[in-house]
């Protein structure tokens, strides 16, 4: 792959591409800090989540006086939070994944200065 840019005007070839260099390789940066932090999003919400369920199931097994409504809460905030965790893993990963290997792409490409006004 790679990049063309064409102009008019004189300029510094190298200073252009490692400029570009390093405007991708901190757009991956960015974009790999955001999966890590996804990441810890994941893990909380599904811990959360199976900690409400726990909690829910044990008050169920050792018929604990926790009444339906409270019950169902319990059971609610957990499927909901391990739902949540599940979304992101299927639903916004793949997207910031995609979007890495592009800068990563851009980053590795050849790039090529055409100035045509000399």
């Amino acid at each position: 792959m790679s990049l063309h840019i064409y102009s008019d005007k004189p300029m510094d070839e190298e200073n252009v591409k490692k400029k570009l260099r390093d405007y991708f390789t901190q757009g991956r940066d960015n974009i790999q800090f955001g999966i890590r932090k996804l990441t810890m999003q994941e893990f909380y919400l599904f811990a959360v989540g199976l900690i409400f369920l726990m909690i829910w199931f044990l008050l169920a097994v050792q018929k604990e006086v926790v009444g339906p409504v409270r019950g169902e809460i319990l059971s609610i905030i957990g499927c909901f939070a391990i739902w949540e965790a599940a979304c992101i893993i299927i639903l916004e990963r793949p997207k910031l994944i995609a979007l890495k290997k592009n800068y990563d792409r851009f980053r590795r490409c050849e790039i090529i200065i055409d100035v045509t006004g000399e």
